[in-house]
């Protein structure tokens, strides 16, 4: 796997690639793994799913989502061509998905009365396009074949490509990119966010021209 220069914090990068060289060794490796992700991007993932539950996770939802997201990263492989920080993130932003989802569900069917997200609010925690599930198979079939071919000669835009197949928000891939998750995401951190996820589609077009046929 190729490594991608990133200017994301070194700790949670390193706990993260540590936890998958454990995960080498098998199920044996994985209480070792788990242990590396705890300690060093346990932190740093709180805060994301702070942020981005727009503070209506509880101490106790958050601990919750957080050992979702490791007991996921553990068990699943990562994907071809992906990081192990990013693929951390993706993880955790599916299982905060999945638990705002359910909050809101609960909600309608007569649950807690202080739970305020309805359909409007949920569609809006992360500010995205259309996630990879809502993709035909034709056109993720493509953007992995791009992403690929991209490792190559632009490792960090094909990993943008995948956020992107995955419907990562620009205050999502900023935070990827070391913005601080505990801190409103600037206009420009943003801007800079769009305007990788601009070139890195730009760049993957040459790919796509027969990849549907």
């Amino acid at each position: 796997m190729a490594t991608v220069d990133k200017p994301t914090s070194s700790a949670f990068s390193e706990s993260a690639a540590k936890a998958v060289a454990c995960l080498a060794q098998g199920p044996k490796g994985r209480d070792q793994a788990a242990r590396w992700l705890l300690q060093g991007c346990g932190g740093r993932l709180v805060s994301y799913i702070r942020r981005h539950s727009y503070n209506q996770a509880t101490d106790e939802d958050a601990e919750e989502i957080l050992m979702n997201t490791v007991m996921a990263f553990v068990t699943q492989p990562i994907p071809s061509g992906g990081s192990p920080d990013a693929w951390l993130f993706t993880i955790a932003r599916n299982e905060l998905i999945d638990w705002a989802r359910k909050r809101n569900a609960d909600k309608r069917g007569g649950g807690q009365a202080d739970v305020a997200l309805d359909d409007d609010e949920l569609g809006n925690l992360f500010d995205t396009q259309m996630g990879h599930t809502d993709l035909p198979a034709w056109v993720r079939n493509c953007i992995q074949k791009a992403a690929a071919y991209m490792q190559q000669v632009s490792p960090e835009r094909a990993m943008v490509l995948f956020m992107v197949a995955d419907g990562w928000s620009a205050e999502e891939i900023a935070i990827y990119f070391g913005a601080d998750p505990n801190k409103e995401i600037t206009s420009q951190q943003q801007a800079a966010a769009r305007d990788r996820r601009y070139r890195a589609k730009l760049e993957a077009q040459q790919y796509f021209e027969h990849c549907k046929e």
